[in-house]
């Protein structure tokens, strides 16, 4: 592990603490302890049909008696899995707990494939056969998790929607009643919709950074440490199963002594060779499978943080829309709904968490008060109970949920550090916003055009452009691992590799500012800038970036988009639109339908014809913000940064070029942006430069001048 360390140039220690909420499943807050003890976990194994014999750590909660049966929480990753006990307080001691390496990981025998159909297959048989066979079982199951757990979760959620499409879990049961799936509902994170452009290759472009760094090393490392406590105490208990599982695991952070997977589902190496969009990408991405889970009727719960810098600011949004788009048949049986919120990977913890307590109390533990807090049906409301085992009173311990009977929840404003010291202590959360859709069925969508006189207005300006530089990797304009968590030697590496941190224009940039706002604004919702323009280079890549400049001249960065020219195209029939005049859903090829989400297939590249101009419409990932009154929004164009926080397209650049913005009603480059009517309810004074989770903020260069070329 030492050598991989130094051959990959990466300080591991400062790496662990960036990306350590990997390793969790649900962080320790607001947990509902009783005096009762419980008994300790018990490490056993589960078969599956092939032979495959999966690892399980089975945890019980407080005041568990032997002979009793409970609902069960779910989760199944490839770190600790089933070498580390979850916490039942964690979920109000009202679960028994199960946690389960997935095949090739741990104690698993089998071969290991990331984010693979045996892996979900796996996960359909632990929660609806396994689990309900067991003598502490209620047979009823909901499955959790965060990150890598939470995608291997929703795969398994997919997976038994499938079975149960074709019966495999149908039938009778023993007593001649007919059988019903045992999952009851799914509240899981940190998800990626497409392993192709979600994160590995966003906007077609190559990230050299986190998802290399992830899979080659962290992730290897994780598990082998995750799982030592139980190889020691398996061999010494006298059961060698576990130690001959890691005995036929290909398992290796060295570049010299590679992971061996079959290379046909080795992920770093199909990441190097598939470099479109393909089946081998559909086959590991959760929106391949997503049509399945109508059949389950388990009810769903997601989340998404716009400035996630690990899985990608984008993955929940999109599945969660992609929910919204089902079959009418299922939408009528399938509650679901997401809480959005401003932060990084593992700030939202505080945020969500209470509302996926409630949501798993009423679906799957069937507690009346948390039915009534969330507004939503239960399905089976013969069965609600506000007494549970072992005295507890789910009554008193259900959280008020602040909207009832709505799927989305928006918070605007999060402060607080705990997504880098763990403690909920500072954290501050506003009152949300409430909807029944998103994008807000009230949106005004916006758009904003980009001017040759570097203004940025609610109407075209004079026939103009702007060029810049795009040569390589563009400028980078804040700080980047510091901002996750990673310690100070770790920001005095990075800017000795990528330069002081700068926010002032220069030559390799444009930037594009609009008038201070007169009122609070709030945007929210999916944003897409289109632009026209040429190009001296064969192909360029475009990094679209939006600031919140404050009369201080402090500037918050807020979000981005990212496309390489080469990739262009655009699929009309799966990218979404909007009437331009009221705002409603409408099929892209409509007569004045609005595009505000382009669907790039990313499965062929065009290279662009020198100073020809092209129309690029560009993905900018979903924003929840409140632009106070005085407050300018900036748009900046450049190529890719080298780093940002943990993404890197340090060895992604095209070839250097000048690079041509076209303005005006002939070559209208604008960006349009989903503008609501409402206000969130907060505070008068706006937090500090800095102090929302997960934006970053930095003050001007006292040298700033003027951006793009002269």
């Amino acid at each position: 592990l030492r050598r991989g360390r130094d051959l990959l140039g990466w300080r591991l220690a400062g790496v662990a603490a960036v990306v350590a909420g990997l390793l969790t499943g649900v962080p320790a807050i607001a947990a509902t302890t009783s005096a009762a003890s419980a008994p300790p976990p018990t490490y056993t194994y589960a078969t599956m049909p092939d032979g495959t014999r999966i690892a399980v750590v089975v945890s019980y909660p407080a005041g568990y008696r032997t002979g009793e049966r409970y609902p069960a929480l779910f989760e199944m990753d490839g770190y600790d899995g089933g070498g580390g006990a979850l916490d039942p307080s964690q979920w109000g001691n009202r679960y028994v707990m199960v946690h389960a390496s997935i095949r090739g990981t741990g104690c698993s025998t089998g071969q290991f494939d990331l984010f693979s159909w045996a892996d979900s297959d796996d996960g359909a048989q632990l929660v609806e056969r396994w689990i309900p066979s067991q003598p502490w079982s209620d047979g009823r199951v909901g499955i959790i998790g965060h990150s890598y757990p939470g995608l291997t979760g929703f795969m398994t959620a997919e997976r038994i929607g499938y079975d149960l499409s074709r019966g495999d879990f149908g039938g009778l049961a023993p007593n001649g009643t007919p059988r019903s799936s045992a999952l009851k509902a799914v509240a899981v994170s940190g998800l990626i919709d497409s392993l192709y452009s979600g994160i590995t290759y966003m906007g077609g472009i190559p990230d050299l950074g986190f998802p290399l760094a992830w899979a080659g090393a962290y992730r290897p490392e994780s598990e082998v440490t995750g799982n030592l406590g139980r190889v020691e105490t398996s061999t010494e208990a006298g059961d060698p199963s576990c130690l001959e599982a890691y005995s036929q695991h290909e398992v290796s952070t060295d570049v010299f002594e590679p992971d061996l997977t079959p290379l046909a589902d080795n992920p770093i190496l199909n990441g190097a060779l598939d470099t479109t969009n393909g089946p081998w990408w559909e086959a590991h991405s959760l929106d391949t499978y997503e049509a399945y889970l109508g059949y389950t009727d388990a009810p769903i719960h997601t989340d998404q943080q716009y400035q996630d810098e690990q899985t990608g600011p984008r993955g929940g949004l999109r599945l969660f829309q992609q929910l919204e788009a089902m079959d009418p048949a299922f939408k009528a049986t399938l509650p679901y709904r997401i809480v959005l919120t401003n932060g990084r990977h593992d700030s939202a913890g505080p945020v969500y968490h209470g509302d996926e307590q409630n949501w798993l109390d009423c679906y799957v533990a069937q507690v009346q008060a948390a039915c009534g807090a969330l507004g939503q049906p239960n399905p089976d409301p013969a069965d609600w109970t506000n007494d549970g085992h072992g005295g507890l009173t789910y009554a008193a311990t259900s959280t008020v949920d602040p909207c009832p009977g709505e799927s989305v929840v928006m918070y605007f404003e999060t402060t607080g550090t705990f997504d880098t010291t763990g403690s909920t202590a500072g954290t501050g959360i506003n009152p949300p916003l409430c909807s029944s859709a998103f994008p807000l069925p009230d949106t005004s969508w916006s758009r904003y055009y980009l001017n040759a006189s570097g203004s940025l207005s609610a109407s075209p300006g004079p026939a103009g452009s702007r060029s810049y530089l795009s040569a390589g990797n563009g400028p980078d304009d804040f700080v980047g691992p510091t901002e996750s968590g990673a310690d100070g030697p770790d920001g005095q590496v990075y800017a000795k590799l990528a330069g002081p941190v700068l926010s002032s224009p220069g030559p390799e940039e444009l930037t594009y500012t609009s008038a201070p706002f007169a009122k609070a604004t709030t945007l929210e919702g999916p944003i897409e800038a289109d632009l026209f323009a040429t190009s001296t280079a064969p192909d360029t890549d475009y990094f679209v970036q939006l600031i919140d400049q404050a009369p201080s001249g402090a500037e918050q960065f807020l979000q981005y988009g990212l496309l390489r020219a080469a990739f262009r195209a655009v699929s009309p029939s799966r990218s979404d639109c909007v009437d331009a005049a009221t705002g409603s859903p409408e099929p892209c090829g409509a007569p004045g339908a609005e595009m505000y989400w382009p669907y790039h297939p990313y499965t062929a590249s065009s290279t662009l014809t020198p100073l020809q101009t092209y129309e690029v419409n560009i993905e900018v990932f979903p924003l929840g913000w409140v632009f106070r009154p005085g407050h300018r929004l900036v748009v900046q164009i450049a190529a890719p940064p080298v780093i940002d926080q943990l993404y890197s397209w340090a060895a992604s650049a095209r070839p250097p070029g000048i690079n041509t913005i076209l303005s005006g009603a002939q070559d209208p480059s604008s960006i349009l942006l989903p503008l609501v009517p409402v206000t969130p309810d907060l505070p008068a004074e706006a937090p500090a430069c800095g102090a929302q989770e997960g934006v970053r903020c930095a003050t001007p260069a006292e040298t700033a001048t003027g951006s793009g070329l002269p």
